[in-house]
């Protein structure tokens, strides 16, 4: 697990690789970037170390570059960092007595290595750096880290030159001991001309192909994420996008060799813009919009509001929970000021779940989980009750405020907050509740209530089917176990095909 705290120091600008995306090499060829001291750098290492830091990463330009690197690092691992990560473009890095020496100044199982591979093969990645043979020392990097246990991650840049190559990566990383990989969107450099900045900037639909091939040719369960890539253009990558990241503090270098430390993801969000259909997507609260410039170039009719089903219905969903749709409730619940005379105790995300628990009433406490079950459902989320409330009344009225208050983050209500919610059901009865919850909803039947009855041996379910038509349909522990009446109007096929789905997810099929 990564330290929680944890900051990057920029060892100057000076580069050896000439990346069509990046300030530094473009510094390094005008003559403006040059070899800076590292005292400066040490004193703001020791503030972090003493701000509670625990992993420092060394950025660029080329930290390789900088002279005493190994006596940084050394000095980062006496203070007490955890994790030394060095990013590098691998022209150092591919010989392996370099790589001994920073292990050696690390101390064991400290270093890692953060590589920027720029394209899934040569001709890519060397045409996106501006250097002929910086993949195949990449390469020779990863051998080099393998041979000595070094873990590594990968950054890549999508730009034009390199975006095609990107579903190579699987095979190219595996059996080298990368751990994990990130390819980030590209933004605005700030020091590009326009049509400079055009000419590298693909269309992100243009990406989306690439990257979802990249993102299933890993093995289940690795560490793959997508940077900055807006979530309405390919619902499919949204479970592993993220906008910005974990809060991350900067000690920035400008090429005179002043130092400043700054919010890495603070200082990039006026770069950003959103369009006026943004407000209704499901994931307007965990977007940072897209680089300004790009609304300039395309447009933005790739940019359509991304609906809770469709998002459902795309990404796999228990990851898309802890992803995006958990932090997005933990916010809504740190902001929510519940009703008299109820009050939150506590609001704790973890093992992908949101656990809440209330002060009062006393002894209520519930989870919110992946969809597909719990006591009420919408499209991203479901509930669950873990503790019951001292008092019953007050507990029902509680989990309705909760309930309500969470409305407008998880799309359509599949299935409603049920009176079973303090009741014991009868096992078998308990039983088939659950299957039709996990397989809601019954489309044209809207689910629109749960009643207890007979001291939870029936249970009896409200089907709407509009135009005060629908159904009734009860779940008992004794015969007849289930069965359903009509009502009202609308006694047409969509409504018999929605009562056959019910009977069908009660038959398990």
């Amino acid at each position: 697990m990564e330290p929680k705290q944890q900051c990057e120091i920029q060892l100057g600008h000076m580069c050896n690789n000439r990346c069509s995306f990046c300030v530094s090499g473009r510094l390094t060829a005008l003559g403006l970037a040059r070899p800076q001291p590292l005292d400066p750098h040490l004193a703001e290492l020791r503030v972090a170390f003493a701000a509670g830091h625990r992993k420092v990463t060394l950025v660029g330009g080329e930290p390789t570059l900088a002279r005493g690197l190994a006596d940084f690092v050394r000095a980062a691992a006496a203070l007490g960092f955890e994790e030394v990560v060095v990013f590098s473009n691998g022209a150092k890095t591919a010989r392996g007595e370099f790589v001994d020496e920073l292990v050696e100044a690390a101390g064991p199982g400290r270093l890692r290595l953060r590589l920027s591979f720029q394209g899934g093969d040569r001709e890519s990645h060397d045409r996106t750096t501006g250097r002929d043979g910086s993949f195949e020392r990449l390469v020779r990097t990863l051998d080099a880290a393998a041979r000595r246990g070094v873990p590594v991650s990968v950054n890549t840049c999508v730009v034009r030159s390199n975006f095609a190559s990107l579903a190579r990566f699987p095979e190219l990383f595996a059996g080298h001991g990368v751990t994990q990989v990130h390819v980030d969107a590209l933004r605005d450099p700030g020091d590009l001309s326009p049509d400079e900045l055009r000419a590298i900037t693909p269309r992100f639909s243009d990406v989306a192909p690439a990257l979802v091939a990249m993102v299933r040719g890993f093995p289940a369960g690795f560490d793959v994420n997508v940077g900055n890539f807006p979530f309405c253009v390919e619902p499919r990558l949204a479970h592993v996008t993220r906008h910005d990241g974990e809060p991350t503090t900067l000690v920035a270098q400008d090429p005179d060799g002043s130092v400043a430390p700054c919010d890495k993801y603070a200082v990039r969000g006026d770069k950003r813009a959103k369009v006026s259909g943004c407000a209704s997507c499901v994931l307007d609260a965990r977007c940072a919009g897209v680089p300004r410039p790009y609304l300039d170039f395309y447009g933005a009719a790739e940019l359509v509001p991304l609906s809770a089903r469709r998002l459902r219905e795309s990404a796999p969903v228990a990851p898309l929970f802890d992803a995006h749709v958990a932090p997005m409730l933990e916010a809504a619940l740190g902001a929510w000021a519940p009703p008299a005379p109820f009050a939150l105790a506590s609001v704790t995300r973890r093992n992908g779940a949101l656990d809440v628990a209330f002060a009062a009433p006393a002894g209520l406490a519930v989870r919110l989980v992946p969809p597909g079950g719990g006591v009420a459902g919408r499209e991203l989320f479901a509930l669950e009750v873990t503790s019951r409330a001292s008092d019953r009344a007050d507990g029902r009225r509680g989990l309705a405020a909760l309930w309500e208050a969470l409305a407008a983050y998880g799309g359509d209500e599949l299935h409603p907050l049920g009176e079973d919610a303090d009741v014991d059901l009868a096992p078998r009865v308990a039983a088939r509740l659950r299957r039709l919850r996990a397989s809601a909803p019954f489309a044209p039947l809207r689910w629109s209530g749960v009643r207890a009855r007979d001291d939870g041996a029936r249970v009896e379910l409200e089907l709407d089917a509009g135009e005060g038509g629908g159904a009734v349909l009860w779940l008992a522990s004794t015969a007849p176990e289930v069965g359903y009446a009509l009502r009202g109007a609308g006694r047409d096929d969509a409504l018999r095909q929605g009562i056959g789905a019910v009977f069908e997810a009660l038959r398990g099929r």
